[in-house]
């Protein structure tokens, strides 16, 4: 990593991102290009700057929680405007609230008892890395379905949904 440094140990403290003139050029230029690539993919630009704020020395529970923040808001900026057209089911999506809330605070917890555990912050890298790793191979799977279904039928090209109609 050439950011700053952070150790290995749950209980140290990290210095921060070292700025050089080199630094002060190449990191916004990677920050500007990674919003870029998010934007035009569709993903929150959480996905794409976790691994990123890594790289640049941030801290791993820092890194993480950035991340999520991000996610929250191109998550929920997604919501309201489904909500706005009548694509939410109002009880199916708070039982999926309900459920999400309860996973993330038990996976929170494992993940602190398991960093403490263990003493290593990386933890957290790896679960970062294989969430992209099981978020890729799930859009690689679908990609691959949709290619599948168009080769058994190629008229399927053609038809257009409509964005304003809820079947």
């Amino acid at each position: 990593s050439q950011g700053g440094a952070c150790s290995g140990s749950s209980s140290a403290v990290c210095s921060g991102i070292h700025w050089t003139a080199r630094n002060s050029l190449l990191y916004p230029m990677l920050c500007s290009t990674a919003g870029v690539v998010a934007g035009l993919f569709g993903v929150g630009g959480g996905i794409v700057k976790g691994p990123l704020m890594l790289e640049l020395g941030v801290c791993p529970e820092v890194s993480a929680a950035t991340s999520a923040t991000m996610i929250m808001f191109t998550a929920g900026s997604a919501a309201v405007v489904h909500i706005n057209f009548g694509g939410v089911v109002v009880d199916y999506a708070l039982a999926l609230l309900a459920v999400g809330f309860v996973i993330t605070l038990l996976g929170q917890l494992f993940t602190i008892r398991l960093v403490r555990a263990l003493g290593r912050r990386s933890v957290i890298i790896f679960m970062m890395g294989g969430l992209m790793v099981l978020a890729t191979a799930a859009a690689g799977y679908q990609s691959v379905r949709t290619v599948g279904d168009v080769l058994q039928d190629p008229r399927g090209l053609w038809v257009w949904g409509s964005v304003c109609k809820h079947h």
